[in-house]
């Protein structure tokens, strides 16, 4: 793996957890005080290149409508494998493992039911399992980038990937996340973005010329019915960067 690819997963790292909170239905209240507790827990594949590689590295999160205070994942497969997943805010109403440069490799995690064990702030426990097969879908390929004066936009285009159920677009500016598209159908291979396009966040103040970071996610559901959207596989395109039309 190349620092190239190092510096592109670095760039990416909170990918994941900016996507599910679009992916996951809103089941859960931060009100501490319902009765009943509510939770769900995933883990799935993030894809992504690196040089003439293709290199995998496995996420997590646990997400509960009452504080946690650890959330502990180990395999059924692998009886070595232990991690502690990090609270990302929300009272300890989310927990997440996301991928850091070491964790990727060339080898792609094996199919294995994996445990959450949960420990609650009131001092119960539970445990939630999640069975991942060792499908995934390779990246996306931006295809064709323009910026365009006369219309104000960005349009981008894009190769579709083998078994991709839905896409997203994320662009940055200066490694800030500026803009994160709805879901994008499987049958759709581009997207024209405006300033009145869904998915600018408040602080972006786009000004002619600023240079941005374009990148396409595939992402790849787990199958079987489930109230949840549940994700078996993220696949991250390499970055385009071009610029606000002047």
């Amino acid at each position: 793996m190349n620092l190239h690819g190092y510096m592109m997963i670095m760039k990416n790292k909170l990918l994941s957890f900016l996507i599910l909170i679009m992916v996951l239905p809103v089941l859960f209240s931060c009100n501490f005080l319902e009765n009943e507790k509510s939770y769900v827990a995933d883990t799935y594949i993030i894809v992504s290149i690196s040089g003439e590689d293709t290199i995998y590295a496995l996420e997590a999160y646990a997400q509960s409508n009452y504080s946690m205070s650890s959330v502990t994942l180990t395999s059924e497969a692998d009886s070595n494998f232990e991690c502690e997943l990090e609270p990302a805010g929300y009272y300890g109403t989310y927990y997440q493992k996301s991928a850091v440069p070491e964790d990727f490799s060339t080898v792609k995690p094996a199919e294995s039911v994996y445990r959450f064990s949960i420990v609650f702030s009131d001092e119960t426990s539970d445990i939630v399992e999640d069975h991942i097969t060792s499908s995934i879908i390779l990246p996306p390929v931006i295809s064709e980038v323009i910026s365009d004066k006369l219309t104000n936009s960005i349009s981008i285009t894009w190769q579709q990937t083998d078994n991709a159920d839905i896409y997203t677009i994320k662009m940055f500016r200066n490694d800030t996340l500026v803009y994160l598209s709805n879901l994008i159908d499987e049958s759709i291979s581009s997207k024209e973005i405006t300033f009145d396009s869904n998915g600018w966040y408040s602080y972006s103040n786009i000004n002619p010329g600023d240079s941005l970071d374009i990148i396409v996610v595939g992402i790849l559901k787990e199958t079987g019915n489930s109230e949840t959207i549940r994700l078996q596989s993220l696949s991250l395109s390499d970055t385009v960067t071009t610029v606000w039309p002047e």
